[in-house]
């Protein structure tokens, strides 16, 4: 699984799997493992800020419900310490990836899993794991970097996570270039280890992700390509179907949380720095800047949800992705552009958005 560490060691992850051999027939055999020193069973409660249509507080307090969340700089982890889900009755459970946050979900362990990669909807389809897709939070920047003045990468060694997506953005950006697996040299390295290499002179570049795409500026590397790493919050329908306010109540307060984030950047990137207490502002307005926030006034545009008629960019990639980890023979099946939209439920966005909130 990717393995993010700050330079304090902090770990930051987010993208759902490292999929490598049978690592992900384990995970699913297996249901799954957290950070956290707490079960799903015996996660804490978040309070975090307000009440939202579909329920009063009282009523939304008593339903206690479980939500895999990350330690990492995100619309919801800034809505967690802001205190944007104090009416909610919700536990929080620490991933180690997105991979195991749809597992649990399937077990019925975790109700939900917030800002989580492309990738574990893929797999939450192939394993018949009813998930839905209410929010979209924006995207965390990847980048490919390598030494200054390289251009040709026919034949040179570049770096990146197996089975992820920085992995999936390498070979599809050589691609592009027309260079396939066979005209580069692959090391497969986690993001720390990525700027070890290069320091070291062992690789002429990879594929990596703030803070550890800072580090490799700082040593003189260039980005060569940009890409985006969007995550969404997923509930299961059974979760839905049984407590639709409660969900309703989590958009809402996400929604909420965006807003007070693109309201006062600055402010939410020293709040984050202060609990996480392993990083600075400055360092987080590189891992997630204010453009990397879906906007809510956008959030049925084809970058965000999209509509009943339009099918989003991100079911298009997500499709891509899925059928990159049947390629690789990582999973046997993956949903195309459409069966991942139609796993897209709008309606707790649109009451949102509509004034349904308070």
């Amino acid at each position: 699984m990717t393995d993010r560490r700050s330079p304090g060691g902090q770990r930051w992850r987010r993208f759902g799997v490292t999929l490598a051999g049978g690592l992900l027939a384990g995970l699913i055999a297996a249901c799954g493992s957290s950070s956290s020193s707490s079960s799903p069973s015996s996660s804490s409660s978040a309070t975090t800020q307000s009440s939202a249509a579909g329920g009063s507080g009282q009523s939304l307090k008593n339903t206690s419900f479980k939500l895999g969340y990350f330690i990492t700089p995100s619309v919801n982890y800034y809505g967690i310490i802001n205190g944007n889900y104090k009416n909610l009755n919700m536990g929080l459970y620490s991933l180690d990836s997105g991979a195991t946050g749809v597992t649990l979900m399937g077990a019925g362990s975790l109700a939900g899993s917030a800002y989580v990669s492309q990738p574990p909807t893929v797999i939450a389809f192939d394993k018949h794991i009813p998930v839905r897709i209410v929010w979209v939070e924006g995207y965390e920047p990847e980048y490919l970097v390598v030494k200054p003045g390289l251009t040709n990468l026919r034949g040179k060694t570049l770096a990146a996570q197996t089975g992820g997506a920085p992995q999936f953005f390498l070979q599809k950006t050589l691609e592009a270039h027309g260079i396939s697996s066979g005209g580069y040299k692959y090391v497969n390295l986690t993001p720390p280890n990525v700027v070890s290499a290069y320091k070291a002179g062992a690789i002429d570049g990879g594929v990596t992700f703030p803070p550890y795409s800072d580090a490799l500026f700082k040593l003189g590397a260039k980005p060569i390509a940009t890409g985006q790493a969007y995550g969404w919050d997923i509930f299961t329908q059974s979760f839905i179907n049984a407590h639709p306010d409660v969900v309703q109540a989590f958009v809402c307060d996400s929604m909420n949380a965006q807003a007070a984030f693109l309201k006062n950047p600055a402010a939410a990137w020293q709040a984050m720095a202060a609990k996480l207490g392993s990083t600075t502002a400055a360092q987080l307005k590189s891992v997630m800047p204010a453009n990397s926030v879906l906007p809510p006034s956008q959030m049925f545009s084809v970058n965000g949800l999209g509509s009943a008629t339009t099918v989003p960019s991100l079911a298009t990639s997500s499709a891509a992705q899925g059928a990159w980890l049947v390629q690789q023979k990582v999973l046997p099946s993956a949903p195309t552009a459409s069966q991942t939209a139609a796993l897209i439920d709008r309606q707790f966005a649109q009451k949102a958005l509509q004034g349904g909130c308070p």
